[in-house]
């Protein structure tokens, strides 16, 4: 599997457990926008 798409699971599951309801439809640019600490580590994960 791909460590940034699990990562990003993670991510979503952790903002699902809080509350946050984020569809899977979302693009990663959105949730990058909308979440300034992934915008930070997704670099990382490329």
């Amino acid at each position: 599997m791909n460590n940034s798409t699990d990562k990003l699971r993670n991510v979503v599951q952790l903002l699902s457990s809080l509350g946050v309801n984020i569809k899977k439809t979302k693009s990663r640019l959105e949730i990058m926008h909308t979440l300034p600490n992934t915008s930070v580590a997704t670099p990382k994960l490329k």
